[in-house]
């Protein structure tokens, strides 16, 4: 009756944490969805109504957006973070390998920003570009080390990733007529993802 019971227990506190979790990415995937949009609308008014355009109010606004992205990102994990504590028989199984996964992925994810804009502001390709791998890389490999703790990986997931790097690599290509139709089909895609993670918290409570 006891094991029973410590099991019982176990299971509820895995499916909370696994929703916690795949609350965040859901919360995650429609706040980035919209990242891009905002910065085209935000580089057309620029491009109207400034005579003197120059690329560091790009590197800027880019630098702003991504800080207050960020900032909402992090509160997302930290929620899901500080939820999973409250069952710590189970969040042990799970305590270093999410210190594992923000401790790789947060050197990688400011070294290609850093790098990103560094080439951004120097006309530089080649750094640009690095920075911009760097920055893929680490972001995706932060996402599928991060579906096991919520319930795994499923389809609109991968979606999410294949989009997302598909635009960043065809973006800093400039191949601008694939690029767009990338842009759309990550747009949709994230926005997808984030409705059915959601959903599937909401069906599973």
């Amino acid at each position: 009756m006891e094991k029973n019971l410590i099991k019982d227990s176990k299971e509820l506190a895995n499916r909370i944490i696994k929703n916690e979790y795949r609350k965040a990415l859901g919360k995650y995937y429609l706040l980035w969805s919209t990242y891009s949009i905002i910065l085209f609308v935000v580089y057309g008014l620029l491009y109207t109504f400034t005579l003197n355009y120059s690329s560091i109010y790009g590197a800027i606004i880019q630098a702003f957006l991504s800080i207050v992205y960020i900032f909402f990102t992090a509160q997302f994990f930290t929620r899901a973070s500080v939820a999973s504590k409250r069952y710590s028989e189970v969040f042990k199984l799970y305590n270093s390998y999410i210190r594992f996964i923000y401790r790789i992925t947060f050197i990688g994810f400011i070294l290609g920003s850093a790098l990103f804009y560094l080439g951004y502001l120097k006309y530089s390709f080649l750094i640009t570009l690095i920075g911009v791998l760097i920055f893929v890389a680490s972001i995706d490999i932060n996402l599928v080390l991060t579906y096991p703790i919520a319930g795994g990986i499923k389809t609109y997931d991968i979606m999410a990733i294949v989009t997302f790097s598909a635009m960043m690599l065809l973006y800093i290509l400039a191949i601008f007529y694939i690029f767009e139709i990338t842009f759309l089909i990550f747009t949709l895609s994230w926005i997808y993802a984030g409705y059915r993670s959601l959903m599937e918290v909401i069906e599973s409570e």
